[in-house]
This record gives structure tokens, C-alpha cells and sequence, in this order.
């Protein structure tokens, strides 16, 4: 399966710290619950079970963050998506009836005031690396 690949890169001359959120569009009606995502080759999980925010989109009909990170001026980050039915779903399930979904991927990023120098940290690399998964403020 072909992932949908994308980059995040901060364009701006300070650091900050972003979510990667997939929202599924108005139009969708497989639930998310028969759906397993997988994002960098990490853990498979069904996407209901990533924890759901606030949509950005008003196509949106809910979002689920997939990813978290912070980057410095002029830093990039690569991400692939891969989403497909669960294995274990049936057509019961399914109500017997074809069923879309239709999603997009928002990034939200914001200003940070959290330094890697202050944390100890010799590189940005490092820094990213040890703090992939913590929201900074």
C-alpha cells in the first residue's frame, strides 16, 4: 500500500511546536472505528482510538491528532499516512452498504517558548527526537 507522504517544515524564525490531525470530511460515513491508520511505519491503531480534537475545517465532521513534534526555524519533518479498513470488519458491520471516506490532513502549529538549550539538549536532531510525543507550551 502507497502511503501519502507530506512535510512539515517551520518557515518561521522561531521555534514551535505542532500536531499532525486527520479530520474526516462532511460526505464520510464509514465510522472510523473499522478504520487502522499507521503514521511513519509506527504502531497500527484503529483511528478512533488517537485522541480526537476540535476540527479546523467547516467540511470537517471530526479529527483525531496523529502526531505532535516541534521544529526550529527552518526545519522540516517528513510523515506517511497509511489508513485502511480493519481486517476484522464485515459487511454486517458495514450494514451491507459501500461506504466513503473522505479526510484531509490539517497541521495546527503555534509559537513555543520551550528551548532545547535549556533542556540540556546539544542539537535541535536530539531535542525533536526525545520530545517527539510531548506538547509543548
Amino acid at each position: 500500500m502507497t502511503p501519502f507522504s507530506f512535510t512539515i517544515t517551520n518557515t518561521c524564525d522561531i521555534f514551535a511546536s505542532y500536531t499532525v490531525n486527520l479530520e474526516s470530511l462532511k460526505g464520510s460515513n464509514l465510522s472510523s472505528k473499522f478504520l487502522n491508520a499507521m503514521i511513519n511505519n509506527e504502531e497500527i491503531k484503529r483511528l478512533s482510538d488517537y485522541e480526537t480534537t476540535d476540527v479546523v475545517n467547516n467540511g470537517s465532521i471530526e479529527s483525531h491528532t496523529l502526531a505532535r513534534g516541534s521544529l526550529g526555524s527552518g526545519d522540516s519533518e517528513d510523515y506517511t499516512l497509511r489508513i485502511w479498513i480493519d481486517y476484522d470488519t464485515t459487511m454486517e458491520d458495514l450494514n451491507n452498504e459501500i461506504k466513503t471516506f473522505k479526510s484531509k490532513i490539517v497541521v495546527k502549529a503555534q509559537p513555543s517558548n520551550w528551548s532545547p538549550v535549556d533542556e540540556g539538549y546539544i542539537t535541535l536532531h536530539d531535542a525533536i527526537l526525545a520530545n517527539e510525543y510531548l506538547e509543548f507550551s
